[in-house]
């Protein structure tokens, strides 16, 4: 499985693979995402065999050597592929040959079972992975039968795109010799996210006999591929023909679709709370360009990615920071984050950030408020937060100490090595926290800050999603959802520039991990000397001690044919695969 963003060359790769390593014992065949579906299934049955060459070469003679030039018009990285004709014209002409030799034998033997050809199995994957459809095998022609009641038949040139290129996926797969190694780029075009890991397990399971390798920026494909090696395409330069490639790491603690993300960027990693959907990400990802930003949920799983992260050097090629609400965390416990690269707000939680003076100002000014406006609007918002914070003071103050209590606890490392030593380190480690003090400590602070009326402080001690309801409605707005839609749009806009300058103010500035702290391989030995007339040599850089190795029995490979080694510390990376 490679995996790679657009443009990071996982097509040029792909070319390579088949070109290099392609010959007619150990055949590669690859399917372009460049493709044609249009499809007719009016063809001609003629000589299997000049059908199947047409079909693997685009050449009647069947001669690898002529594969760019035909099947792929001397652009094999870009070029169209319109073998549609060819597939279904291969079909026709195989179902034809062993239906004439089957027939010649029930002649002399009664109890002659007839045979499988290719196209039934293309019908017994088409209909199990599309029930509603059933696939009609007739002399020379198919048709698509709706399995409702009302049974309707269509010529299968007529299908849908989805439909279309599911078949020509099985078709091209069923076509290819024993022992094929398939390359599929994009395999997850046109089909409905639904069914496409249910699409390919049918193939696979059909063509056990086959490898498979996956060109795909779909990491949640990526990820069903269980037991699949994955590798990260993180870019290609084409002047030199060399490719950065990367392993996705194993038996991590973080989500694959995670990893996949980290190894392939090309910048460093930021995790924060929240999901793809939350106000978080949307605004720390105009807010820290520099950083690849990963919305993981809790800060506890903030803080452990960030762990994690640190743990395995083979990530390392990348800086790596996390950034997590305040929420009531103590200097100390600041500063012992901040020493593990991670970042707290300002304020008690993402939301608090558009109650800040500075930022609720520039949110009035572009919901076109004038200044005198925007004062009044202010005063309200901070006399509504005092108010409330007042109101819920205790209320507040043992919400605050039960998290301050449940962080205590988590960090209680006990050593003892037997029962009574481990009962007297815990009464030990418990009796430091005592839940009273602690409670009229956060009440006390809270309280402080209160009385002074620093509404910035306020907001760093004090969490309730209310304060952001207010600022909507100070601000005219239907609800939480409609000012968050508001700020996504203001974010994305040149109008929101001072929106974006007074969030980069109060956000914490991160400092990227400087590019020799980072864990780099080491360069590839020099290539030996071209032969005269020979191609320019590609070179596969493969990060972290990570080699591409030969791939001199591809066709017996039982998994995905491009396997990479984690080397031990210290080897280098081979020049190519």
């Amino acid at each position: 499985m490679l995996i790679g963003a657009n443009g990071a060359g996982k097509t040029r790769l792909g070319v390579y693979l088949e070109t290099q390593f392609s010959n007619q014992s150990n055949e590669v065949h690859r399917i372009g995402a460049h493709r044609s579906l249009t499809m007719n299934t009016k063809m001609e049955v003629v000589d299997f065999q000049r059908a199947e060459n047409f079909f693997r070469t685009g050449t009647a003679e069947g001669l690898l050597g002529y594969r760019i030039g035909n099947r792929w018009q001397n652009q094999p990285a870009t070029a169209l592929l319109t073998d549609f004709d060819h597939l279904v014209r291969a079909l026709y002409s195989e179902e034809h040959k062993i239906s004439s030799a089957h027939l010649r034998q029930h002649r002399r033997d009664l109890s002659t079972q007839p045979p499988e050809t290719k196209l039934d199995k293309v019908k017994r994957v088409w209909d199990a992975v599309l029930p509603h459809r059933e696939l009609v095998l007739l002399a020379a022609d198919l048709k698509v039968r709706s399995t409702s009641a009302s049974g309707a038949e269509y010529d299968a040139g007529q299908m849908s795109d989805g439909e279309r290129v599911i078949f020509y996926l099985i078709a091209q797969c069923m076509m290819v010799r024993p022992g094929c190694a398939v390359i599929v780029d994009e395999p997850e075009l046109h089909i409905h996210k639904a069914i496409l890991s249910k699409v390919w397990d049918a193939i696979e399971s059909e063509r056990s006999d086959c490898s498979f390798l996956y060109l795909t920026h779909d990491l949640e494909f990526a990820t069903s591929r269980r037991g699949a090696k994955k590798i990260v395409v993180v870019s290609f330069d084409i002047a030199s023909s060399t490719w950065d490639v990367a392993s996705l790491p194993e038996s991590m603690e973080l989500p694959e679709d995670i990893v996949a993300k980290i190894v392939g960027s090309r910048l460093p990693i930021l995790f924060v709370e929240g999901n793809d959907s939350s106000l978080d990400l949307a605004v720390y990802r105009r807010v820290y360009t520099e950083h690849t930003v990963l919305a993981i949920g809790s800060c506890d799983e903030v803080i452990h990615a960030v762990a994690t992260f640190n743990r395995h050097p083979a990530l390392h090629r990348v800086g790596c920071a996390g950034l997590i609400d305040a929420d009531g965390r103590d200097t100390a416990l600041a500063d012992a984050l901040a020493s593990r690269q991670i970042q707290m707000l300002p304020v008690s939680e993402i939301e608090n950030l558009f109650a800040l003076p500075a930022t609720f100002t520039q949110l009035a000014k572009l919901a076109q408020f004038n200044a005198g406006e925007t004062d009044q609007l202010l005063a309200q918002l901070k006399t509504a937060v005092i108010n409330r914070a007042t109101q819920r003071l205790d209320s507040w103050a043992v919400a605050a100490a039960k998290r301050r209590i449940d962080r205590s606890l988590k960090r209680i490392g006990l050593d003892a090595k037997n029962k009574a030593n481990l009962a007297t380190e815990f009464a030990s480690a418990i009796s430091q926290i005592n839940p009273s003090t602690i409670c009229e400590d956060q009440r006390a602070a809270l309280q402080s800050a209160l009385q002074s009326g620093d509404l910035s402080n306020i907001l760093r001690l004090y969490d309730e999603k209310s304060i952001f309801n207010d600022v909507a409605r100070l601000l005219g707005f239907k609800d939480r959802e409609a000012l968050e839609e508001f700020i996504g749009r203001a974010l994305r806009s040149d109008a929101g520039k001072s929106l974006r300058t007074e969030i980069e103010r109060a956000l914490p500035r991160l400092l990227a991990l400087p590019a020799s702290a980072a864990v780099t391989a080491p360069s590839p030995p020099p290539a030996p000397a071209a032969a005269a007339n020979a191609p320019p040599a590609r070179t596969v850089h493969a990060s972290a001690n990570i080699t591409l190795p030969n791939f001199t029995a591809i066709a017996e490979a039982s998994t995905v044919p491009i396997e990479l080694d984690d080397r031990s510390e210290g080897e280098g990376s081979q020049n190519s695969p």
